[in-house]
């Protein structure tokens, strides 16, 4: 509260006449402190003007009377002190342990100006320690709170001063008896504009939709704010038997923290403390009812992931209020993002006069006739849907209080096509490919699901063909079609073995409209291990003739059908036919061989040699002949096995006359690659002399 400042009327130096004579202490007096206090509405008992009595002396004091004279000085302003009144009361004792009996109030106080009233306060002779011990400050003694102030002016001023009542002036009686005047300083209390404490939001009568509302109030004031804390009183009867209270409050706003009872009707009011502990509760009191919700609409068409145009319906079965004479419309939200944080459609008011059905076939329409519909063409910013996109939808009920239900229950789904357009290739995953080499006749063929501007991934198709030329756009050998949805086939007929084969896949949507071919995919056929084909051998050929003793066998590729299999072959060179003490070396990649330093160890002696190839899984083919050859000595150019003069006539024709020899090598007997007149003498010697050649290749 704010205080006004004192007016000192004068100090009063009363004659005391039987009593003490001597000189009063100007530190011992007794103050008057004025407030201004403005009335408070509702509050019965409490006080509305406060006027504090205060004590400075610097001896003990024992016992003290104030007769006071209160006159309306300005505004025809006075109050009123209702009887009885106690100490323990609104004329409070604001001391402890000092000046026990007290006397307030000695007869009717009836606010007719002037109007006086006696108060008084006295120790316990004999216990010194209920005598008011010396005070260095003023110390209140009293503070007297008056219930009702009467004024005419906006502003008046009450004057309060020290007089005689009933023969009673002013005095202090310290201990041993002493009486003393009182230094009495003169009062005004300054009444000002009754506080104003009022309330904001809920209006009275209101209906209010949310279960946790909020209450706004005022700030108390009277010609200022006032500062003071705050409580609101809760109840769902008008007297607030029983009640619910806020805490505490510092703000002129609070928010019930528990739910309130649907339906109910509920009072409320506000209650204000000042500083100065005074209260002042709300020139009004509110009631207000919580609004019962409506039921959530269900929406039943069209069914989710529907193809919609613009001419289509969004349906839904009406809701219902529990509150008689409420008005139900309707909130509709399109948006494509599920959480429906930036809706495309947001559109509020709909009800059966704003939404036409005339011409709606649908079914759900003629089973439910509490239905309402909705064109999409119809809502007021359809243009900012998107042809060849997914939309999600939802709808809610409002009261004409703004009590929403929950929105329409899961998450509906349709797709705006608005012209048909081809769908997309598929992206990728195909599966066989890269040539891969597959085991079954019968392969499951897979790819990545593909997408479609106007109809949802579940409702595409693919077409896949099929065949061993490298292409498939002019011809093919299988051609075949999937489900909707489907992204995976097993092929229905067998595939031949140890094919390359090619294919590709295309998307066809609902309506028949085709996307290009994907790029085109191999892979191989090798079900069966199937053995390598007979082979033949070459070189040298079946009794044929060598000279050197590491010739090079030569034999045909044996070639493998199925597809990537890898042909080794193994090589056997034998002095007999059955292959006793044959030389074998195996894991050659290539088809020919050349044998190794000693595996020919007799020359004019005949050699067996046959290879078998291998394929990837081992399974053996051996070459179609077992071929022989003979090792010739040097100089035995007749091929008999023997040294003679025959051998020497025929290498003197090959070499002076030019006459044919095979193999030529078997004149070289120097083995310098040349063929003259030394090779027909190492011959001479060789036959007649039994002289070894100088080389043995």
């Amino acid at each position: 509260m704010r205080k006004t400042g004192l007016l000192l009327l004068g100090v009063l130096f009363l004659p005391i006449g039987s009593l003490s004579a001597q000189t009063p202490d100007e530190r011992d007096s007794m103050i008057l402190e004025s407030k201004i206090v403005a009335p408070i509405a509702g509050a019965s008992g409490s006080g509305v003007v406060r006027m504090r009595v205060s004590i400075t002396n610097k001896d003990s004091l024992a016992y003290m009377v104030l007769p006071l004279i209160e006159r309306s000085l300005s505004g025809g302003a006075y109050m009123t002190l209702s009887r009885p009144r106690s100490f323990t009361g609104v004329v409070a004792l604001l001391t402890d342990n000092t000046l026990r009996y007290f006397t307030g109030v000695s007869f009717r106080y009836n606010s007719v100006s002037p109007d006086t009233f006696l108060l008084a306060a006295g120790g316990d002779g004999v216990d010194p320690s209920t005598n008011e011990p010396p005070n260095p400050t003023r110390k209140g003694v009293w503070d007297i709170k008056f219930d009702t102030v009467t004024k005419v002016d906006p502003v008046g001023t009450v004057g309060f001063d020290s007089g005689r009542v009933s023969g009673q002036i002013p005095y202090f009686t310290k201990t041993g008896a002493i009486d003393v005047p009182v230094n009495f300083v003169a009062s005004v209390i300054q009444v000002g504009v009754p506080f104003q404490l009022d309330l904001i939001a809920p209006p009275d009568g209101a209906v209010i939709p949310e279960q946790r509302p909020t209450f706004l109030w005022y700030s108390l004031r009277d010609t200022a704010t006032i500062p003071a804390t705050y409580m609101v009183f809760l109840a769902d009867n008008p007297s607030f038997s029983p009640t619910d209270t806020s805490p505490p409050l510092p703000d002129t706003t609070w928010q019930v923290p528990a739910d309130l009872q649907v339906g109910a009707t509920y009072y409320w009011k506000v209650r204000a403390v000042t500083a100065d502990d005074d209260t002042s509760f709300s020139l009004e009191t509110r009631t207000f009812r919580l609004d019962a919700t409506p039921t959530p609409p269900v929406d039943i068409s069209p069914p989710s992931g529907s193809d919609l145009s613009m001419f289509d319906y969004l349906i839904w079965l009406e809701s219902t209020d529990p509150d008689p004479g409420d008005q139900l419309t309707y909130q509709l939200q399109i948006d494509d993002n599920f959480d429906f944080s930036s809706p495309e459609v947001n559109q509020s008011g709909i009800d059966e006069n704003t939404v036409s059905q005339e011409g709606v076939t649908a079914p759900a329409l003629r089973a439910f006739p509490n239905a309402l519909a909705v064109q999409l063409s119809a809502l007021a910013d359809h243009d900012n849907l998107k042809d060849d996109s997914s939309y999600f939808w939802r709808v809610r009920a409002v009261d004409n209080h703004g009590g929403t239900s929950a929105y329409t229950s899961g998450l509906r789904q349709f797709y705006l096509n608005l012209a048909d357009s081809s769908p997309r290739p598929v992206p990728g995953g195909f599966s066989p490919s890269g040539g891969i080499v597959l085991t079954e006749h019968r392969p499951l063929f897979s790819w990545f699901q593909s997408s479609d501007p106007d109809d949802p991934p579940s409702s595409l198709r693919y077409e896949l063909r099929l065949d061993r030329d490298g292409e498939i756009t002019d011809d093919f050998e299988f051609r075949y079609l999937t489900p909707p949805g489907e992204t995976t086939l097993v092929a229905p007929d067998s595939l031949a073995e140890n094919g390359h084969w090619f294919w590709a896949v295309r998307t066809v949507d609902a309506k028949g409209a085709r996307s290009a071919f994907s790029p085109l995919q191999d892979f191989y056929i090798n079900a069966v291990n199937e053995p390598l084909p007979p082979f033949s051998l070459l070189s040298p050929p079946d009794n044929g003739f060598t000279v050197t003793r590491m010739p090079t066998l030569d034999w045909a590729d044996a070639t493998d059908p199925d597809p990537f299999d890898a042909v080794t072959y193994e090589v056997s060179v034998a002095p007999l036919a059955n292959f006793d003490s044959a030389v074998t070396v195996g894991g050659l990649i290539t088809s020919s061989f050349t044998v190794p330093t000693g595996a020919l160890t007799v020359r004019g002696r005949q050699y067996y040699w046959k290879v078998t190839a291998f394929d990837m899984q081992g399974a053996p083919t051996p070459s179609n002949e077992v071929f022989r050859f003979t090792l010739l000595k040097l100089g035995d150019t007749n091929m008999d096995n023997q040294l003679t003069a025959a051998d020497i006539v025929i290498l003197l024709g090959f070499i002076f006359l030019g006459d044919p020899l095979t193999p030529p090598e078997v004149a070289d007997l120097d083995c310098n690659g040349a063929y003259t007149g030394a090779d027909i003498v190492l011959t001479v010697n060789a036959t007649f002399l039994d002289q070894s050649p100088p080389c043995d290749p």
